[in-house]
């Protein structure tokens, strides 16, 4: 491998695919939306920096997770590609693509001259990694704009509900407040008549019985 240190895309000869890493840390091939020469919104997930170590060997980090693109600890023949950084001296083994179905993983294979194990290295200019962090950071913009609606929306039903159940709640106390208005009206009229009736016993005079007349007759 002859490149030099800088940012590039990793595109397989054969299925066109790029080399991307997936949210499990793996390797896999994955196609852009844009088949321009600015990319479309995957460009970074795409991009891979290469750096030159001081023994000639290399590394490929991912520009947008910042993993590696590793083997296990000793590498053989169809061993997937991880994040895990290795350092491949000694081995005669190359980046493959079995096929061109998207997120297929790319492994390790032993034939150099096969199309689908050859990659080619295209250099990502500053302004197109300039782009691809804006366009990165709208993206991330526009998921916590629409993390906060979605929580402003969720906090508004919540306070929507709680006002209901307090209108509800409002509505219940006024009903028995009415009620035991109504009590009270009705207790203070049986007592104002209660009060009449005893009024007015207090001034009729009690009426006391005449003795009988009985009549004597002496034989």
């Amino acid at each position: 491998m002859s490149a030099e240190p800088g940012t590039y895309t990793i595109q397989n000869v054969r299925h066109r695919s790029f080399a991307t890493q997936s949210p499990e840390s793996t390797v896999v091939a994955d196609a852009d939306t844009d088949a321009g020469p600015s990319y479309g919104p995957n460009l970074r997930k795409m991009s891979w920096t290469i750096s030159r170590l001081n023994n000639d060997k290399y590394t490929i980090k991912n520009i947008e997770t910042e993993g590696y693109a590793a083997s296990t600890t000793r590498p053989v023949f169809g061993d997937g590609i991880s994040q895990n950084l290795y350092n491949c001296a000694n081995t005669e083994l190359f980046l493959g693509l079995t096929d061109g179905e998207l997120l297929t993983a790319i492994s390790l294979e032993n034939t150099p001259n096969n199309r689908s194990n050859q990659w080619i290295l295209t250099r990502v200019s500053p302004c197109q990694e300039e782009n691809a962090k804006l366009r990165d950071s709208i993206e991330r913009l526009k998921e916590t704009a629409a993390k906060a609606s979605g929580d402003a929306q969720r906090e508004i039903e919540r306070h929507e509900h709680e006002d209901g159940q307090l209108q509800a709640k409002l509505a219940r106390l006024e009903e028995e407040e009415a009620k035991l208005r109504g009590s009270v009206a009705q207790l203070k009229e049986d007592a104002r008549r209660e009060k009449e009736r005893h009024e007015a016993e207090i001034k009729t005079p009690n009426s006391v019985p005449k003795p009988e007349k009985r009549s004597c007759v002496i034989m």
